[in-house]
């Protein structure tokens, strides 16, 4: 799901959800409705005029039947809020089915749903990587609506310098920003718990980065906000952020203070403007 974010202050998600499904093999294929919520707000992800979140033609949802029996839907819907998903895989889509997204990365432990929250994900301008960023939602009356229990920070950039990377260190070296989200089935209760035995590794520590490739991202008198991808409640105690150049070498960094509003699911906290030239640097 590849989305644009519009500036105004808060970030949305659209996380997937089916479970309780039940195959039929008498139909050849299975349609469902899948919505994303409204931002708190006002700022969504999106590249429409109403500045909307959206679902993009190839996005992909993974619905569980409350077990670890599943089948992905597709969408052939482009640049819409509210789209419709199918799979060949026949389903008896039933209220209280859950839904996720990413599709490919949900993982079952337990009882549990397990989705990833990466500790380097991929940075561009005016966007997020909606791929590191997990979402979920129950069916109900025939449709998903999806949230996220992540956060958004957004950094306003400008300048000349090319910017290869960005490090994001949380003052409190107990507070992870990467990890892993553990979902329970029904309620959809979820927490935030790092990493434990059997998650795959994902890269657990205070520490996230935005890795913008091999060309960088080349910043501009315009203003270009990219965005991390956050546990909520995180950064009370304060950041530091790095800018590094396409060398690995640091640029310039910065450090904010505690925090008065700390990172809260499905928002984006907006930080001050940062101007990064080469090789200075002036706020």
């Amino acid at each position: 799901m590849k989305k644009t974010l519009r500036l105004m202050g808060l970030c949305a998600l659209a996380v997937l959800a089916l479970a309780g499904c039940k195959k039929n093999v008498s139909e050849p294929k299975t349609t469902i409705q899948a919505t994303i919520s409204q931002l708190k707000g006002g700022t969504r992800t999106g590249v429409n005029s109403d500045k909307d979140l959206v679902w993009n033609n190839t996005d992909q949802i993974k619905v569980y039947n409350g077990t670890e029996a599943s089948a992905i839907f597709t969408t052939e819907a482009d640049d819409v809020t509210q789209a419709e998903f199918t799979s060949t895989e026949t389903l008896d889509v039933t209220d209280g089915c859950v839904a996720f997204y990413p599709a490919a990365d949900v993982t079952v432990s337990e009882g549990n749903y397990i989705l990833p929250l990466k500790a380097v994900q991929n940075g561009a301008a005016n966007t997020f990587n909606t791929d590191t960023y997990p979402m979920y939602a129950l069916y109900n009356n025939g449709n998903f609506a999806f949230q996220s229990p992540c956060a958004l920070l957004g950094l306003p950039l400008k300048g000349d310098a090319t910017i290869g990377s960005i490090v994001l260190t949380s003052t409190n070296p107990d507070e992870k920003l990467s990890g892993y989200y553990s979902f329970v089935p029904g309620d959809m209760i979820f927490q935030f718990v790092g990493t434990t035995d059997p998650y795959p590794f994902v890269g657990i520590g205070n520490s996230v980065a935005l890795d913008f490739g091999e060309n960088g991202l080349q910043l501009t008198d315009t203003p270009t906000t990219v965005y991390f991808t956050l546990p909520a409640f995180r950064l009370a105690d304060g950041f530091t952020v790095v800018f590094k150049g396409l060398d690995g070498s640091t640029l310039y960094e910065k450090t904010a203070g505690a925090q008065e509003d700390p990172t809260s699911a499905q928002t984006i906290l907006m930080m001050p403007a940062v101007t990064v030239n080469a090789p200075s640097v002036v706020n």
